[in-house]
């Protein structure tokens, strides 16, 4: 049921494509803001005040930040395995990286679990981002840099398999880096 709520949200967003951003936004906070109050004056200027004061704490002083969750669902046939994919959500020095990793199926058949792969990576990419964070600011493809380090270490190990790589990246500064190897892919 909370994932289809979800799914719902997500294909009916609480406000119109059409929509200037500040417009998105405030719709944005005044659904959130009538979601979460716990309590909120009955009258009608009351509720205006509340989510005004909302908006305007949010648009001023907030800095831009993301919330983000998961939910692992493996293919039936995979279960016994745990699935084939492997999710990333680390913060470090005010930077929040998000990845999904999706193991190749096909090295099941060779023998090896195509999600150690995908794990490895995974932890090898929060590795380098927990590590150089500080360096963000100073590289044009920060996400770039820290998954070439991690697939070099990887590779050191002589470990079988590949996965696909879809990763994103909100600095502390507000800019949104995203890398993309293979068929993933990710809506912003």
């Amino acid at each position: 049921e909370r994932l289809a709520r979800n799914s719902e949200e997500f294909y009916h967003p609480p406000f119109k494509a059409s929509e200037p951003n500040q417009d998105r936004s405030r719709a944005a906070l005044l659904k959130l803001n009538r979601e979460v109050s716990p309590t909120r004056s009955s009258s009608r200027s009351g509720v205006r005040e509340s989510e005004a004061a909302v908006f305007e704490s949010v648009a001023t002083e907030t800095p831009l930040d993301i919330d983000c969750g998961w939910c692992r669902i493996p293919h039936p046939l995979k279960v016994h395995r745990g699935g084939e994919d492997v999710h990333l959500i680390s913060r470090a020095g005010g930077n929040t990286l998000m990845a999904v990793f999706d193991g190749v199926g096909g090295w099941a058949e060779l023998g090896v679990d195509p999600a150690e792969y995908a794990r490895q990576l995974s932890a090898l990419l929060e590795a380098e981002f927990v590590r150089h964070y500080q360096d963000i600011p100073r590289e044009a493809s920060p996400l770039l840099t820290f998954l070439s380090s991690a697939f070099r270490r990887l590779e050191c190990t002589g470990l079988a398999g590949s996965c696909t790589v879809c990763a994103a990246l909100l600095t502390q500064e507000g800019a949104l880096h995203v890398l993309n190897v293979g068929d993933s892919g990710l809506h912003v």
